[in-house]
């Protein structure tokens, strides 16, 4: 997939923070549903996704405060499949023929941010998971976004893939705290018939000696 980085005039911040928020519930499941040690308080962000299911869409609701044994805030997501049993996402988990990308750490906070769309045109919906504290090879923080990709004959997600700064077409490379995928979102602008595109936000990329002025990465859909 190519990508586009769409800069505005970059200024430093004066008074820049981030803080970790959560929100409430928009709909109440079963605890059974969901896995046992997740408190609502964890949850962030949710999204709805089509697998070709007889039951319609399904939801991804994201628990980035989620700690995974040892490791606090690693974050999972709850991939709700037909009304009555969920799939935890996280890093390292099987997915169906694949492996989730990564491993779980401190302070990853694994889906702080969503995006579902059929971006590979297969007419199944892929899921875009935002990790953007993330850190890239020893630099703090830099963020990452793993893409699942649904299955083009049973509409399963079951191919698991990652994108940051310095491959996979991205300019620049990692820096601490660039937060990469801090947020996400889908549109399809029509670079290519029948592909949904994947907007990335970069908050804290410094561009020209502008310290955290951010940027945002347009990512084209394709078959590929």
């Amino acid at each position: 997939m190519a990508t586009t980085p769409f800069n505005a005039s970059p200024r430093s911040p004066s008074n820049r923070s981030f803080r970790r928020i959560g929100v409430g519930a928009l709909v109440v499941l079963a605890a059974s549903v969901l896995a046992a040690a997740t408190s609502i308080a964890d949850t962030l962000c949710t999204a709805c996704i089509d697998t070709g299911s007889d039951e319609g869409a399904e939801l991804v609701i994201a628990s980035p405060g989620e700690d995974r044994g040892s490791y606090g805030d690693a974050g999972i997501a709850h991939l709700l499949v037909d009304g009555t049993s969920a799939v935890t996402l996280g890093e390292g988990r099987d997915l169906g023929d694949a492996t989730i990308n990564g491993r779980p750490e401190d302070d990853d906070m694994f889906a702080s941010a969503l995006a579902a769309a059929d971006f590979n045109g297969d007419g199944f919906d892929d899921i875009a998971i935002g990790v953007p504290l993330e850190d890239v090879g020893g630099t703090d923080d830099a963020g990452v976004v793993i893409v699942l990709l649904s299955d083009s004959g049973t509409g399963e997600l079951n191919e698991s893939l990652v994108l940051k700064q310095g491959t996979n077409g991205f300019p620049g490379s990692p820096d601490e705290g660039d937060n990469f995928g801090f947020s996400l979102s889908s549109q399809d602008f029509g670079f290519n018939d029948g592909f949904d595109d994947l907007i990335i936000g970069v908050p804290g990329e410094d561009i020209d000696g502008a310290v955290d002025a951010g940027q945002v990465h347009v990512v084209m859909g394709s078959a590929d």
